[in-house]
């Protein structure tokens, strides 16, 4: 549990779909290599920090988005979620 902040940055976040994982290529940035990534719903991430007693301070929105293939929502962009423990 996060004593004081927690920070969760450059997350790919779907609006509308729930959360999936999509296959990433990363060539184009010189990698030899493709690997998954999780695409996290941002209603569904809210409730989840909200059930481990973590309130949003602060969202902030990245300049950054990708398109993959086939995904249940595309493009995506990212954010960013700055959490703290709910007080009593």
């Amino acid at each position: 549990m996060a004593e004081r902040l927690l920070f969760v940055t450059r997350l790919p976040v779907a609006l509308r779909a729930p959360s999936f994982v999509v296959q990433q290529r990363a060539y184009a940035y010189g990698y030899d290599t493709e690997y998954l990534g999780w695409v996290v719903n941002r209603k569904e991430l809210l409730e989840r920090s909200q059930s481990l007693k973590l309130e949003l301070q602060r969202e902030f929105l990245l300049q950054a988005s990708f398109s993959a293939l086939g995904a249940p929502e595309s493009p995506v962009g990212h954010r960013g979620f700055l959490f703290s423990p709910r007080r009593r």
